[in-house]
């Protein structure tokens, strides 16, 4: 069925097979050529294309080193056609069978067909959104402020959307209080920047993760369409990438706006592909420490005396990543957001007396 939504592609068109070597990753994947489509039988991973720009990316991608022995991976080719609807279909059957689609290229971001792809397989889900601003005006829905649509449509199947990355002067000065008012997570571009592992836990809650390349400064990252000095360097859009591998809870990841027009030397293209190696890297080191039973944690109870409340934190013997449970018990059909991924400095600040942001913003959630 697959195969209907997706175009093939021939390798020996994206990449000379003598610049390959033996461990090149080109070798190692299950490719959609034109008269082979992949086994997905036990596949984890699958790159899909937006359009033909993501070749460019591929043609990077193939040459970079394989170091995943445990991991099986197909590249599945380049979406037939770009309507949502269309490109909705193919990520709700990869995704309903298990396998984490990592969907690059395209100019555009296609947040709707992503998040419907979730939709169609679980009633609520979490959204992280890495980009340069917050694409959102209450009175605006178009490409550029996508998540005007999407919230309208579809609020009641958001639990939950986190913001990283984004610069206060390229967002509406009514932003802030709209994040508040709705109960979302932000971490603006120096908090990442300044403390990237506070980050992880946000990841770690997506189910889905959007990164668009306008997060990245330009120097880095010249192919996009409007690019701007500031915001993050191209090590700490890996690092993202590979938080997002590690999360046993991402179902998909998108990494969208290149342009190869303004990509000098490709530059961006290699970035991408450096982007997707280490989301493979984080994924082959999953520690499916997912907290459903307690088994493999360590409680931890945190007492406030002053206003007789009470925290429990769980931390995984296999990673070392935490987790607060939150303490209600309507949970609404909402059980699996009741844990709640933190850091090891919300459970530090919680012993000093001082109820973590994290914990407040999701007791508003259930409220």
């Amino acid at each position: 069925m697959l195969d209907n939504w997706l175009h093939p592609i021939n390798p020996t068109d994206i990449v000379a097979q003598n610049e390959l070597q033996e461990y090149a990753l080109l070798h190692h994947i299950d490719v959609h050529s034109g008269h082979h489509f992949p086994s997905l039988k036990d596949t984890q991973v699958a790159i899909i294309g937006l359009d033909d720009h993501a070749n460019h990316i591929r043609r990077f991608l193939y040459q970079l080193s394989w170091h995943f022995k445990s991991l099986k991976c197909a590249d599945l080719g380049n979406i037939r056609n770009k309507n949502d609807h269309f490109i909705t279909q193919a990520l709700t059957e990869l995704i309903d069978g298990g396998i984490t689609p990592i969907i690059i290229g395209g100019n555009h971001v296609k947040a709707i067909p992503q998040f419907l792809a979730h939709k169609g397989v679980r009633p609520y889900s979490n959204i992280a959104l890495i980009s340069e601003f917050i694409p959102y005006l209450e009175k605006t829905s178009n490409e550029k402020f996508y998540l005007k649509e999407l919230i309208d449509k579809y609020k009641s199947s958001i639990f939950n959307i986190s913001f990283l990355g984004f610069q206060n002067h390229f967002c509406s000065p009514h932003i802030g209080k709209w994040i508040d008012e709705n109960r979302f997570d932000g971490l603006r571009l120096g908090k990442v920047k300044s403390n990237i592992e506070e980050a992880e836990p946000v990841i770690r809650d997506a189910d889905m993760l959007i990164f668009q390349l306008d997060a990245l400064k330009h120097s880095d990252c010249p192919g996009i369409i409007s690019p701007t000095p500031n915001g993050l360097p191209a090590e700490k859009a890996c690092q993202l990438s590979r938080y997002a591998g590690m999360s046993d809870k991402l179902g998909s990841i998108s990494i969208s706006g290149y342009y190869p027009k303004t990509d000098i030397g490709f530059q961006s293209a290699q970035l991408i592909a450096q982007m997707v190696w280490y989301f493979m890297d984080g994924y082959v080191n999953r520690k499916k420490d997912y907290p459903v039973t307690n088994t493999g944690m360590t409680e931890y109870v945190v007492d406030f005396k002053d206003i007789d409340y009470q925290i429990t934190f769980w931390k995984s013997n296999r990673s070392g990543r935490w987790w607060m449970q939150i303490p209600v018990k309507n949970l609404k059909g909402l059980n699996r957001h009741r844990l709640i991924p933190c850091s090891y400095q919300d459970y530090k600040l919680s012993c000093s007396g001082e109820l973590p942001e994290r914990l407040l913003l999701a007791l508003d959630r259930f409220s």
